[in-house]
Order: C-alpha cells, then structure tokens, then sequence
C-alpha cells in the first residue's frame, strides 16, 4: 500500500476543476463514487485474473509486482494532480490504472482463498470499514493531531519490522507490528472520513482532489480486508 497518500495534512486547499467533470456532483459524494468505482474495476480485475491463473499459473507473479509498481507509479501521479489542481480527466485515467494494478496486486488472494472465506471477509471489512467511517463524519472531533500520531506510528512500525526481518526474527515481534500496522489502518478509515466532510463543509469541488481522498480509503480498506480476511482463514483452519 501507498502510505505516503496519508501524509496530506495541509488545509489551505483551493477550489479548481477546470475540467468540469462532474463538477456539479458534492465532494463527498464522489470521494465514495470514485471510492466505489476502485472496488468494482479491482474486483473484476482480481476475479479475471485468478480464473486466469488457473490455466496459467506462471502469471501470478507478474501480476503481483506489475500491479505493486504499477499502483506506487500512479498514486504518486494522482496525489501531483490533486496538490497542482491538474486535469481531472488524467487524475481519473491514472485512478483507474491504478484500481486495475491493485486488482492485479491482490488477485493471488482470489486463488488462495475460497469463496465463503472471501464473502465473509468482505462482509466483515464493509462493516468494520462503514462503522469507522460514519464515525469519522459524524464525529465532532478534530483529528488532525490524532493523523499525526498514527503516521508515527506508521513509519515506526516499518523500522521495527525491518530490523525484525534483518536482526530479531521474531515471530512473537512480528506479530505485534502487524496488529500496530492494522490499528493504523483502521485509524486512518476515521481520519480520512472525517477529513472529506471538512472538505465539503469548506466548500471544495476539485474532482482530481476527491479521486486523491477516494484512493486514501481505499488503500485503507485493502488493508483492513487482506488482515481480516488472515484472520477468518486461521480462524476456519482451527476448526
């Protein structure tokens, strides 16, 4: 995932949509339009890809590190176009290859997990991930600081898991950084909502700066489902 997208704490935003692509449609209603629009081209994408792998197999592994590539190029591109204000029309174009290289990128989890482990994932991340995010707009809170803080935490966690990779190696360690890691990212849904409906109530209407805030959340709830989805893989293998 493209944590950098979360590093967006600047409130002076300008209003610019010179494009005029849907411009007449509320902010936060197209952050979750193009929010829903990543999961139905990634969902294709990952479905057509695991049935593909099926008969050739060797093309997973291009997928997964095209796609990885693929979605750091692009999100690095849609966060330039939402700063500068550039073309919607190209922040869109680059926003759909990237839905199509995360599609690519988690299509090996198509193949490794069964159809009821992958609903009931699904199901459970809509509802952790809606939860945390109706939170975050009806909150009355301020969570800038708290955006602060997780980010830290983010970049801390990243450095105690590298050096459990090249020096502790412990699984007991490693376990308790992908917990911080999935608290972060849970963290995030709320900061990230909250942060559209200040947006809307300040008047925004830049399309290319709602694509930017739609892959924020989406890169969280990718997260949040490969996690969740682990733990009912475990949790089944158990019984």
């Amino acid at each position: 995932m493209d944590n950098n997208t979360h590093n967006f704490q600047n409130e002076d935003y300008y209003q610019d949509d010179s494009s005029g692509i849907i411009t007449e449609v509320p902010f936060l209603a197209k952050s979750y339009l193009f929010l829903g629009l990543a999961m139905f081209v990634s969902g294709l994408v990952g479905l057509g890809l695991g049935k593909l792998t099926t008969y050739y197999p060797e093309i997973m592994m291009y997928a997964f590190y095209g796609g990885a590539i693929a979605v750091l190029i692009t999100s690095f591109l849609i966060n330039i176009n939402a700063y500068k204000r550039k073309s919607t029309t190209a922040t869109l174009v680059a926003f759909i290859i990237y839905s199509i290289a995360m599609g690519a990128m988690i299509s090996p989890v198509f193949i490794a997990l069964s159809g009821d482990v992958l609903a009931i994932s699904f199901g459970i991340t809509a509802l952790v991930f809606g939860g945390l995010a109706l939170y975050g707009h009806f909150s009355k809170r301020d969570f800038f600081g708290f955006g602060a803080f997780i980010t830290s935490l983010l970049f801390g966690g990243m450095i105690i898991s590298l050096l459990n990779f090249l020096i502790f190696r412990s699984f007991e360690l490693n376990y308790i950084i992908e917990m911080v890691f999935f608290g972060v990212f849970l963290g995030y849904v709320i900061i990230d909502s909250n942060r559209i409906k200040r947006l809307q109530l300040a008047g925004e209407t830049s399309s290319s700066l709602a694509i930017m805030c739609a892959m924020q959340l989406y890169s969280d709830f990718i997260y949040i489902f490969l996690r969740i989805a682990l733990i009912v893989l475990n949790s089944k293998s158990k019984k």
